[in-house]
Parts: structure tokens; C-alpha cells; sequence
């Protein structure tokens, strides 16, 4: 169906595309790592993005291959290599450009736009293979796009590379792979630019792969997904011509109109022809014979004039226009044109119609002379007989005239069969009481003649389908016997078992179709017998049975005229069975394969239901808005209403489903899926926040009484929306009575819930706590009774109510098991024994939750609390062994503390080069850490501990200018004592008397104040002691060393 130009056309176009995508333009460098690389290699770097980024590849060339020699140490060697791979693919040096990509892939095996770099590479590797038509290239270009495709399945360009694997692969003539990948690439990448050339590519492969009709489920996907694409015109012209082939007229004449439009496409004449001829399958004979004659109109230059009058004439005919037929067959009939035979016949056809018998005569008494050698000849002549039937003065002529015709033109029937015809014709138009009627007068009037088996089956026929069962079943056995060997026999051997199954009378049924299903050779007739077996075990309720039997029906006549009842029946029993899948398959089917079914409604339907069943919402709204569409007032019309607003709310479209329910109440009102709707409005308005609408409707929908379930279903939404408007009160008040109403109500654990929710907000804690306790206790196995637990705990907890707590977390522990509620409730049980200072119960509380959860969301914070614990216990190596993994985490939120305390654990320890470093990283790493003074104050501590005194001072000074907390006057402290360590006592007392003066702290200050008396006492200023000794017992009577300083005092 592809043409060879065509197919060139494409593929030249994808791989001009091709090039385009092997370019990815250079951002800007980044800022952050120019601290790592020399100010002249990013100007060089700079160079050549700029010349990159202005597609002059040829300097950019040059500046990237400068870059390279002259700082081939520089970080960004990798990405330098990348763009000169890059910059040589785009000036077309593809055998450069695939020897600088291989060493990026060879030497950088980690780079970050290696996906990228493999694309590229391939890229380069097909482009050789477009020069040098070398197969081999081909292969390297797939290589390459297929490890993109394995290493990179995530990578922004997985979508182009699968698409030219594909390519690579057409290339190489292996069309079944590249269908593949053309095939994975539009069902992975959905949304990817690249899909409407994979999907015409695809199509042409099925193409040449003989695969016609997978080529048009293409073809059609492609033009629903791409309604402005450049191939948009051939491909609806394919498709229609499909869709034609498969009697889909209605799909069909949308295609073909479409392509008309496109005026400069070379077929848009015959795409107009064929949608007038969609049109006439369709019945619709005006506007078909409209378009017809608008051919000509809209391509003057058409070649299907004569054919498009004749048949647009025709269509003119069949609406009773038979004047207007006539003009444009005229035209056509004095043409030396093969249509002008037929042209002939339709005008005398017409004139028959206008009561102009003797005129329509004269007409084909020349045509028949003109055209003795035309196939149309016996149209001619079969005309002319019914013509003289409407002469009354030579009627009697056309008996003989038919019988000669007959024989003759065998299609045509005979006069002598007329009293056959009359039983026979009354049955086909449906007349079955006159077929009935008929056929036991020729059974009366011929009763020898040969056509009275035949007579005798129509009269069978005619009683079943009139329901008299018996008589029909009896009828069929009488007709057997007499004819065991008719053509008919085995047709009503299967009509007798109908006859039987329908009088109820079942064992009968089966007993007389089981010996004669193995003689039904017709497979329409086997199929028929089939099905009245799947009905019989039906019946019987032997569903696997009846399926079985409904499935070989089908097997064997597929398109069975009947099979749309059976498709029907059989979805009803997978359905039954508990196999949607099935079920909506053989709906789907029956959708497709019988349009026009009377039972087309109920099938829409039913696949709606089994849509909505299997959680397929949007397939369900499909559904139902067919049938509301095309069958607004029919019998599942509430019905498929009332299941798109559930689908509705079903998908999260909560205000959608608000509005299908009021197109439910305006126009099915009084219908119980008018009343029920009112609950699914009241649901919907409940996620829309609508909580007030919400109670009404649910009030509402409460007054029509439903079932005791649906009654508390519905009071349980009232509570949720009184909650919603803060009336916790009330929602309690309901919630309360639905557990009296029911206790075994099926969802009391959620009623549960949300009642302990409802005293929670009401501040009413123990009424909360009670309830969430009950949920727990009654209803263990509730996917809520774990949470219910927990949330006692965390509110005994809030409440600082540890020891209740740790035992209600205990509780969510054992029932919770590896889930992560269960890790929250670990964690929360030791921090409850921590909250109570129980250090060891904690610590093994944290160490139980790293080993039952080593990799769970709180896992760090329990290595860090661990910590804490041994810290508080001062158990000093083991909280150093337990800051370590924290550390190493580098946990935003807990590493800078680690680290320091870590320091404060190594000082304890008196591994004074430990805790330096540790304080000094801390400082380093974390420049607003909240505690970077105390941090300081550790290094001070840390250096004065080995007597490096002057950058333990320098550590000191910077503290008191950092902070004036408590921190500062132990800085400023310690910073005296250094100077007394160093004998210098004066600059000493300078500095313990700044704390004493500046910080006015009960601790240090008063320590500064008996530290500088010492100092004054080695200064022989007995005064200035006496004085510093004085001011530290009435600054700070209740100091421990204040005895010392009144002992001092006296002596002095």
C-alpha cells in the first residue's frame, strides 16, 4: 500500500532529523568549579563554547583541540572531548567525530552526559553509513543506540535512539526488528517527537512484512495521535480504504472526506468517490448522491465522471428523485462511454418509478440494440420485462419473458417458483404469520411437487419464530423424515434443538444436538448448534461448560450473523466467572464486528460495567457516553449516567462527577439511579471541600430509606463532611450512633477513627484515646488499628505522658512488624525512655530499631540519639563509635553536631589531637553551626591542653568576639588562665577581671574573681586581692569557693 517514493521520501527526512538531534548546545560553564581549574583554560573553555554555540564547528574545532593539547590535565577534559566529538559531527566529519566519541566512551566511563556521548557516536556511525552504504556501519550505529537503550534506560534521548536502532535496523533489511523497535518506541515514549515518524515507519514495515492488517491498526493510531502531521493525508487515505474493506462505512466516509479536502493530494477524486460509496452502504442516499455529482465539480479534470453521474444517479433514484436522476443519466447515455449501457437502464428505471412504462420501453429497446455486447446487457433485458409488467395490456407477456430469463440468468428467479416465492418472500420480509399461511396453501395446492420439502421448512421456520416451540420442533422432524438428505436438513436438525431449548425443554435439547453436532459439516450451522448447547448449560448454571460451548460457537463461523447474541451472552458468563479481561474482549468484538446489532446498547453497556469493575475509568467513561449519545432514552441510559459519575469520582474528577449527577437527576428523574446519585454528588462534593453540600446531599439521599448498609454508608460521609466543617461535636454525635445502629457495621474501624479524630480536636483526650484503644482491641486485623495504636501513643506523648506512651508504642511495635509505621513506633518508644532519662533503655530502644530497620527514614536519627545516649552516660568511646556513621552520612541535619560532639567526647577522653581536628572540621565544614563558638572554645581547649598556648588564645579571643553567652566567659576565662600558666600575672588578672566585669555569670565570674585574688596575692597587691576575695563573697554568696576566698581573706 506504500509506495517505493514514498517510503524514500520519509526516510530521507528522518535521518536529515537525525542531525539536527546529534547537537546539543553548550549552557553556560559551570562557576563552581573554576576554583579548580587555571583562569586561562576557562577562558580557552569559554572560546569554544562560544564558537560552538554559534554553529562555526570548524573554529570550534580548532579552539577544542587547543583546549585538549594545552590542558589536558583540566577537569573538564571530558566534556572538551564531548563537544569536539560534537562540533566534528555537526561540520560532518563522521570518521573523526566516531574516533573522539570512542575515547570519550573509552576513557571516561563515568562521564555525565554519557548518554549523550553514545548517542552522538551513533549518530556518527549511521551518518558513515549513509555515505559509504557499508552494512557493517549500519550495525556499529545500532550497537551503539541499543547500549544507550540498556545503560541509559531514563536518559531524556532513549526515545531517539530506539527510533534510529530502528533505522539502523531497516537499513540492514531486518524488517521484523525494526517493526519491533518502532513498535517499543511508540508505547515506552508515548509523548516523544519522534513517534509519528516511528508509527509511519512501523506501518511500512507490516507493509513489507505482509502484515496488512496490523499496518492499518498503525495507520489508524497515527492519525488519531497526529492530526497535523505532513503524512496525515496518505495515511487517512489507507485507512479508509481499510475500514472500507472491513464494511466500517461510518469510519470509513470520515477518511475519505478528509482526504478530499486535501485538493492538491493526487487520489482526493477517488478519496470523494469512495465516500459517496460509504455513504450509499450507509443508506444514506442523498447526501451520498450529492457527493457524487460534486465530483466533477470539485476536479474538473477528474476521470470518474461517467462513474460518479451514474452512481450519484443511482442514489437519487433510491430517495424517490427521479426527474433529478434522470438529467444526469442522460448525459452519461449519449456518451460513447462503457457506463452509458447502465446509464440506460437506471433512466428507464426511473421512468417506471414516474409511471412512464411505455416510455421507459422505448428506451431500452435502443439500448438494448446499442449495447448487445455490454455486461449490463442482462440488466437491460430483466428492465425491460418488469416494464412490460407495468403495461397491463402486455402483462401476460412477462411470464414467459421471466421463465426464459431464468434459465438464461439463473441468478434471477423463476415465475414457475412463484407459489414458493410467496412463502418464501413473507418469511424474509418478516411476515411470518402469511409465510406460515402461504406455506400450508402450496402444501394443500402442490402436494407432490418437489419444492414441498422446502415449502414444509419455511413453515417450520415461520412457527418458530412465531414462538409456537412444539409445533415448530415437530414440523422440523416431519421434514427430515421425508427429506433426510435435503440441503436444508442439517440446518433444521439445528433448528429442532433451537425449538427444543426454547420450549424449556433442556435435557431434550442437549440429548438431540450432541449426535448431531458431529455431523454439522457448515460451520455457520455448527456454530449455531454450539451456541444453543452454551444455553442449554446455561441453564443449567454450568458456567466453565457454557463458555466453553459459546467459545466454540464462535470458532466456528466467526462472523455468524447470530453471533452478536452469543458474544453478548458469553461476556455475561466470563463476567459471572470472574474474567473481565475476557469478558470485555468478546464486548469489544461485538462492537466491532456487528455495528448495527439490536443488542449494540446492551454491549456498550455491559463493557462499561466490566471497565469500571477492572478500575479502567477512562474506558468506562467511554462506554457510557456512547450510550447516553446514541441512545439517550434507551433502557441503560440511567444506568450508564448514574456509572459516569462514579467513574468520575472513581478517577479524582470530583467536580465531574458532581455535574454527571446533575445531568442524572435533570434527565432521568424519578429513576433510582437519580436517587442514588444524590450520595455519589454528596461524595464528590466531600473531596471538592464542599462539606456543607455535601451533608445536604447526604440528608437528602437518607430521606429515600435506603438498605441499612447504604444508610450507614451515607451517615458515615455525614460525619466526615461535619467534620469537615469543624462541627466535631456532631460528627462525633453520628459516628456514635452508627456503632450503635450496627456493631458489626463493616467499616466501624473507620468509624472508629475518625471518632477518636473528632475528640482529639475537641481537646477530649481520654474520649479520643478510648477510642483509637477500642480500634485497636475490637479490630486488630484493620489496616487502621496499627495507626489507632500509635496515635495513643502520640497522645499520651504530647501529654508528656512517657511511661503511658512507650507502652502504647510497644503495643504498634508487635502488630506492626518491618512496615514503616512500625519504624515510627520504634523510634518513638526510645525517645520516650529518653524523655524519661532512662539512658540505657533508650540506647537499646535505638540500637532495636537499627537492627529491624537499617535502612529506614529514621534510621539516622537513631544512630545520632544512640549517640546521645552513651554522651549523657559519659560513656565516651562508644558514643565516639556511634557519632562515626553519622558522620560519615553526612546528615545534614545531625553531622555538624556529631562532629562536635565528637570533640567534646575526644577531650573527655583526653585525646587532645582528636578533638582538635573534630572541632576544627566542625568550623571548617560548617561556618553557621549554632554551637561554632562552643566548637571554638573545644579547639581553644584542645590546643591549651598541649601547651600551645598563644593559638589557644587566638582560639579563645575569637570566641568572645563571636558570642557574649556563658561560652564567651569561659573563653575569656580560660584565656586569664593561659596567662597564668605563663607566670604572667598581671595580664591574668586583666583578663579574669573582664569576666568578672563584663559577664556577671554565678559560675565563671565568680571563678574569675578568686582567680584574679590569687593573681594579685603572686603581685605582692594585697588590696587588690582583699578587694577581688570581698567582691566574690557578696557577688556570690552560694559560690563553693567562697569559704576558700573568707580563709583567704583572714589570712591576709
Amino acid at each position: 500500500m506504500c509506495s517505493a517514493g514514498m517510503l524514500k521520501s520519509v526516510k530521507h527526512r528522518a535521518v536529515a532529523f537525525l542531525f539536527l538531534l546529534a547537537f546539543f548546545a553548550v549552557g553556560p560553564f559551570a562557576a563552581s568549579c573554576r576554583g579548580q581549574e587555571s583562569e586561562a583554560a576557562t577562558r580557552q573553555f569559554a572560546v569554544a563554547v562560544g564558537f560552538q554555540n554559534q554553529k562555526l564547528y570548524d573554529s570550534a574545532i580548532e579552539e577544542w583541540q587547543t583546549f585538549l593539547t594545552r590542558f589536558a590535565q583540566d577537569p573538564r577534559v571530558d566534556k572538551a572531548t564531548h563537544y569536539l566529538g560534537t562540533c566534528q559531527l555537526q561540520a560532518k566529519q563522521y570518521a573523526t567525530a566516531v574516533a573522539t566519541f570512542a575515547s570519550v566512551l573509552e576513557k571516561y566511563p563515568k562521564f555525565e552526559l554519557l548518554d549523550q556521548t553514545i548517542l552522538n557516536c551513533g549518530t556518527a556511525w549511521y551518518s558513515l553509513a549513509q555515505e559509504a552504504k557499508k552494512p557493517e556501519d549500519y550495525a556499529r550505529a545500532e550497537a551503539l543506540f541499543v547500549r544507550l537503550g540498556k545503560d541509559f534506560p531514563k536518559s531524556e534521548f532513549a526515545a531517539r535512539a530506539m527510533y534510529y536502532r530502528g533505522e539502523s535496523q531497516y537499513q540492514q533489511n531486518r524488517l521484523q526488528e525494526a517493526a519491533d523497535s518502532y513498535r517499543e518506541l511508540a508505547k515506552s515514549f508515548p509523548q516523544d517527537e519522534l513517534v509519528p515518524d516511528s508509527l509511519y515507519a512501523l506501518g511500512v514495515c507490516l507493509e513489507s512484512l505482509k502484515q496488512p492488517s496490523d499496518a492499518q491498526q498503525t495507520f489508524a493510531d497515527f492519525e488519531k495521535r497526529f492530526p497535523t502531521h505532513v503524512l496525515l493525508t496518505e495515511v487517512r487515505m489507507r485507512n479508509g480504504e481499510c475500514l472500507f474493506a472491513e464494511q466500517k462505512f461510518v469510519e470509513a466516509a470520515k477518511q475519505f472526506e478528509l482526504v478530499s479536502r486535501a485538493k492538491e493530494f493526487p487520489l482526493a477524486d477517488t478519496a470523494m468517490l469512495r465516500q459517496a460509496r460509504c455513504l450509499y452502504e450507509q443508506e444514506k442516499y442523498a447526501e451520498a448522491g450529492a457527493i457524487y455529482w460534486n465530483v466533477a465539480k470539485e476536479f474538473p479534470k477528474t476521470k470518474h465522471y461517467d462513474t460518479s453521474v451514474v452512481a450519484g444517479a443511482k442514489c437519487y433514484y433510491l430517495t424517490g428523485q427521479y426527474s433529478v436522476a434522470r438529467t444526469g443519466l442522460e448525459n452519461v447515455a449519449k456518451r460513447d462511454v462503457p457506463e452509458a449501457a447502465e446509464a440506460s437502464q437506471w433512466i428507464a428505471r426511473a421512468l417506471l418509478k414516474e409511471k412512464s412504462a411505455l416510455q421507459a420501453l422505448e428506451v431500452l429497446d435502443v439500448a438494448i440494440k446499442k449495447h448487445s455486447s455490454s455486461p449490463a446487457l442482462p440488466q437491460l433485458i430483466l428492465t425491460r420485462i418488469d416494464a412490460l409488467y407495468e403495461l397491463p395490456e402486455r402483462r401476460t407477456e412477462t411470464a414467459a419473458l421471466y421463465a426464459d430469463f431464468a434459465k438464461k440468468y439463473p441468478q434471477e428467479e423463476l415465475a414457475s417458483q412463484a407459489g414458493y416465492m410467496s412463502a418464501l418472500t413473507a418469511l424474509d420480509l418478516g411476515d411470518n404469520a402469511a409465510a406460515k399461511q402461504n406455506a400450508e396453501l402450496f402444501r394443500q395446492s402442490f402436494p407432490q411437487d418437489k419444492l414441498l420439502p422446502d415449502v414444509m421448512f419455511i413453515g417450520a421456520e415461520s412457527r418458530l419464530l412465531l414462538k409456537e416451540f412444539d409445533a415448530a420442533v415437530k414440523l422440523y422432524e416431519e421434514f427430515l423424515k421425508q427429506s433426510p438428505d435435503h440441503p436444508n436438513a442439517p440446518l433444521a436438525k439445528v433448528r429442532a434443538g433451537l425449538g427444543l431449548q426454547l420450549a424449556g425443554r433442556i435435557d431434550d435439547a442437549v440429548k438431540w444436538l450432541t449426535p448431531v453436532l458431529t455431523t454439522l459439516s457448515d460451520p455457520a450451522l455448527k456454530s449455531e448448534a454450539l451456541a444453543v448447547l452454551g444455553r442449554c448449560e446455561l441453564a443449567k448454571e454450568q458456567l466453565p461448560a457454557a463458555s466453553e460451548r459459546f467459545e466454540e460457537s464462535l470458532q466456528a463461523k466467526p462472523d455468524h450473523e447470530q453471533s452478536d447474541q452469543t458474544l453478548l451472552i458469553l461476556a455475561d458468563v466470563y463476567r459471572r466467572l470472574d474474567r473481565p479481561t475476557d469478558s470485555a474482549a468478546r464486548l469489544k468484538q461485538l462492537q466491532t464486528q456487528y455495528p448495527k446489532s439490536n443488542v449494540l446498547e446492551e454491549a456498550t453497556f455491559r463493557l462499561g460495567e466490566v471497565a469500571y469493575a477492572s478500575g479502567n475509568f477512562d474506558d468506562a467513561v467511554t462506554q457510557y457516553a456512547a450510550i447516553i449519545k446514541s441512545w439517550p432514552q434507551g433502557k441503560f441510559a440511567a444506568l450508564a449516567q448514574y456509572g459516569l459519575s462514579w467513574c468520575q469520582f472513581k478517577k479524582g474528577n470530583p467536580a465531574a462527577a458532581v455535574e454527571a449527577v446533575e445531568s442524572l437527576v435533570k434527565n432521568y428523574a424519578g429513576s433510582e439511579q437519580a436517587r442514588k446519585g444524590l450520595y455519589v454528588r454528596a461524595m464528590a462534593e466531600f473531596q471538592l471541600q464542599q462539606y456543607e453540600a455535601a451533608e445536604k446531599n447526604v440528608l437528602e439521599y437518607l430521606k429515600s430509606s435506603p438498605s441499612q448498609k447504604d444508610s450507614l454508608d451515607a451517615q458515615y460521609l455525614q460525619g466526615l463532611s461535619l467534620a469537615g466543617q469543624q462541627k466535631f461535636a456532631d460528627a462525633a454525635k453520628v459516628y456514635a450512633g452508627i456503632l450503635k445502629a450496627d456493631a458489626k457495621y463493616a467499616d466501624a474501624d473507620k468509624v472508629l477513627y475518625e471518632l477518636g479524630w473528632a475528640h482529639f480536636e475537641l481537646g477530649q483526650q481520654p474520649e479520643s484515646i478510648a477510642a483509637f484503644q477500642r480500634l485497636g482491641q475490637d479490630y486488630s486485623e484493620s489496616p487502621l488499628a496499627v495507626e489507632s495504636l500509635f496515635r495513643v501513643g502520640e497522645s499520651l506523648y504530647e501529654t508528656e505522658k512517657y511511661a503511658e506512651a512507650a507502652k502504647a508504642y510497644q503495643s504498634t511495635l508487635a502488630k506492626a512488624g518491618d512496615s514503616e509505621l512500625g519504624e515510627k513506633a520504634a523510634h518513638k518508644l526510645a525517645w520516650s525512655y529518653f524523655k524519661q532519662d532512662l539512658l540505657k533503655e533508650a540506647a537499646d530502644g535505638f540500637t532495636t530499631q537499627l537492627k529491624q530497620f537499617p535502612q529506614g527514614a529514621l534510621a539516622g536519627d537513631a544512630e545520632f540519639l544512640l549517640a546521645e545516649c552513651d554522651y549523657r552516660q559519659k560513656h565516651w568511646e562508644a558514643a565516639l563509635g556511634h557519632y562515626a556513621p553519622v558522620i560519615a552520612a553526612n546528615q545534614s541535619t545531625y553531622a555538624a553536631l556529631a562532629i562536635f560532639r565528637s570533640g567534646e567526647c575526644a577531650a573527655a577522653l583526653e585525646k587532645w589531637s582528636d578533638s582538635l581536628k573534630y572541632h576544627q572540621r566542625v568550623l571548617n565544614e560548617y561556618p553557621d553551626f549554632e554551637l561554632k563558638s562552643e566548637a571554638r572554645y573545644g579547639a581553644g581547649w584542645a590546643l591549651q591542653q598541649q601547651d600551645k598556648i598563644e593559638e589557644a588564645i587566638k582560639a579563645y579571643e575569637k570566641v568572645t568576639e563571636e558570642t557574649d553567652t556563658e561560652t564567651a566567659a569561659k573563653a575569656r576565662f580560660m584565656i586569664g588562665e593561659c596567662f597564668f600558666a605563663q607566670k604572667n600575672h598581671k595580664d591574668a588578672t586583666k583578663h579574669f577581671l573582664k569576666v568578672a566585669f563584663a559577664y556577671r555569670h554565678p559560675e565563671w565570674s565568680a571563678m574569675a574573681l578568686f582567680e584574679a585574688a590569687r593573681c594579685f596575692e603572686v603581685l605582692k597587691d594585697v588590696d587588690q586581692a582583699k578587694n577581688c576575695y570581698q567582691q566574690l563573697i557578696e557577688g556570690y554568696p552560694q559560690h563553693a569557693k567562697v569559704e576558700d576566698a573568707k580563709k583567704r581573706l583572714k589570712e591576709l
